[in-house]
């Protein structure tokens, strides 16, 4: 029983020391396998590090990519704006050069308009003070001599009486018929002067005496010391500088007529012409 004791452990062991020896194996082999399995894993990262600081990596590729397409329309989109902006810009400039242009321009010729106005309305207000006194002096030397004022008798005479009797009803047929022919005889002529003519307030019309130098007669029409008459050629400037030529056709007390050459007819306010915003004179041959 002794013998059985001692030799029982002996043949139980040797199959344990086979196992642990076979799993000591498979424990290098594991080992080994695992070294090997990390030392391909890191030879592939550094292949891949190699291939992305070379730029050949093919997933760096497809994100270097899309990269760029996401900064290209990050750039169009930039470059839209400006251009957007850049043209934004331009017509607004170009709105504000417009609008201080015509404001210079229209500020430059009030300015003139209201310049040669006033210097318009000085000339005519010296013209027309120049040709009142032309008209005075007219007057005064066109006036009746004081001596034969002095010797004209201050009674009337048979044939005035006469003349008087015919107005009346009075004196006969005969009579009247012979005091109208010696009075035709006997009346004095009178001479003209070159001023205006004196008309018959019944039947003409004239303009006021402050405007003696603008006087309108129908067919006839005195402007500052210088008649014109139907059909006349005219020269015709208004304030803002035009000028036209015309033909005088007609003139009233509140305006004046002319014909353009094209057949229309155009109506010049006479105290337009008084205040010098119109002006006419003769067109020189």
């Amino acid at each position: 029983m002794f013998c059985y004791f001692i030799t029982e452990p002996d043949e139980n062991e040797k199959p344990r020391a086979e196992v642990q020896s076979d799993m000591k194996k498979v424990e290098i082999e594991f080992a080994q396998m695992r070294d090997q399995f990390y030392r391909e894993q890191i030879g592939e990262l550094e292949k891949e590090v190699d291939m992305i600081n070379q730029g050949t990596h093919h997933e760096l590729i497809s994100r270097m990519k899309e990269i760029e397409q996401k900064k290209k329309r990050r750039l169009e989109i930039a470059e839209s704006r400006k251009r957007y902006q850049v043209i934004h810009c331009q017509k607004q400039y170009e709105e504000a050069e417009y609008m201080a242009e015509c404001e210079f321009m229209s500020d430059k010729f009030e300015t003139k308009r209201k310049k040669l106005d006033d210097m318009e309305s000085r000339k005519w207000q010296m013209i027309r003070e120049k040709n009142r006194l032309d008209v005075l002096g007219r007057i005064e030397c066109s006036g009746p001599d004081h001596n034969q004022l002095a010797h004209r008798k201050n009674s009337l005479d048979k044939s005035e009486i006469d003349e008087d009797l015919i107005l009346l009803g009075i004196a006969r047929e005969d009579e009247a018929q012979a005091v109208a022919t010696l009075s035709s005889s006997l009346s004095p002529k009178i001479n003209t002067i070159s001023g205006p003519p004196i008309l018959d307030s019944c039947n003409n019309t004239s303009l006021s005496e402050a405007d003696n130098d603008i006087y309108a007669e129908g067919d006839k029409f005195l402007y500052f010391g210088r008649w014109f008459t139907k059909g006349d050629q005219v020269l015709i400037s208004d304030s803002s500088g035009g000028r036209y030529t015309a033909k005088f056709v007609t003139a009233t007390e509140s305006e004046v007529v002319i014909q353009r050459p094209d057949g229309s007819k155009t109506r010049l306010q006479m105290n337009l012409l008084k205040e010098g915003k119109h002006q006419i004179r003769l067109k020189e041959s």
